[in-house]
């Protein structure tokens, strides 16, 4: 732009497509607004911007007290289900031990929908067995219940299942492959 002002150069062509009255307008100034006009226009602007902020305040706050009451209802649901599980749903942790075979074992044993879960942790079993572990019902019925192979220190622990329930169960036991008994594991029933 020639003389550095900035202006596009197509300014004088937009002065020559003015007519006289565009000129007498420019040459008396720009007409003052209608005082009245200008007070109701920027009163209502006010209005606007008021409302809009307190529709924004309004969301803010709905949308707070949501995520309060969503955190405070998983909260108690999350309470509520684990006072649950630790009352109702641990059994009995129960000890026992095969002197002769120096064999130890201690299982927890947890009444779930599906049956009984079942933890146990044996020490000195021989190593590198293969071990089956069985579920004796009331009824004296037998269920497999997991197998494993021992480690070179003669321990294991095992997550095992039984599909009866935890009333129903009277024993647990212990044996290797060829079916020698470990340890046998008696359980009051409930």
């Amino acid at each position: 732009m020639p003389g550095g002002t900035g202006r596009p150069r197509r300014l004088p062509g937009l002065l020559g497509s003015l007519d006289q009255t565009d000129l007498e307008h420019l040459e008396d100034g720009e007409p003052e607004p209608d005082r009245q006009f200008l007070e109701r226009t920027l009163l209502e602007l006010t209005r606007r911007r008021l409302a809009q902020r307190r529709r924004s305040s309004l969301l803010t706050a709905a949308a707070a007290l949501v995520v309060v009451a969503t955190t405070v209802t998983a909260l108690l649901a999350v309470r509520s289900t684990s006072s649950d599980h630790s009352a109702s749903a641990l059994g009995p942790s129960v000890a026992a031990a095969n002197t002769t075979a120096r064999v130890h074992a201690e299982v927890r044993l947890t009444q779930q929908p599906w049956g009984t879960a079942l933890h146990l942790v044996l020490r000195g079993v021989p190593p590198s067995a293969h071990c089956q572990l069985f579920a004796v019902l009331a009824n004296g019925q037998r269920q497999a219940a997991g197998s494993w192979q021992a480690s070179y220190e003669g321990a294991a622990v095992i997550d095992a299942a039984a599909d009866a329930p935890l009333n129903r169960l009277a024993g647990l036991e212990v044996v290797t492959d060829r079916g020698v008994g470990l340890v046998s594991i008696p359980l009051s029933s409930g």
